[in-house]
């Protein structure tokens, strides 16, 4: 409610309560190593570190990984892979582009 004081008119403090809703994602999520499936570690770390941006601990899910936080609001967020288990070593891809409210096909050779 806006009150005058000398003459003038003035607004009262506006309160801004901002959310950030990340979006959400899918990926379809394949580990090979020497041409078998490896239940190695999967993580999806994202390249542009952001308090709001978290990474993605897939572990050993493997095929379509739904409701994940996807970073971007909207665009296509890039991520590292990483692969935690037995030493193994990301070959490719080592970074993917995610966008929320898609489902991305993601192959990764170690």
């Amino acid at each position: 409610e806006a009150r005058a004081q000398e003459g003038k008119l003035i607004a009262p403090p506006l309160r801004l309560a901002m959310r950030l809703v990340p979006g959400v994602g899918a990926v379809d999520l394949h580990v090979k190593c020497d041409g078998r499936d490896v239940d190695a570690d999967i993580s999806l770390i994202p390249v542009v570190k952001s308090d709001a941006d978290p990474s993605i601990i897939l572990g050993a899910r493997r095929g379509i990984c739904k409701n994940l936080a996807v970073a971007g609001a909207g665009e296509p967020a890039l991520y590292k892979v990483e692969a935690k288990k037995f030493g193994y070593r990301v070959m490719e891809p080592s970074t993917i582009s995610l966008r929320a409210g898609e489902c991305t096909s993601v192959h990764v050779a170690l």
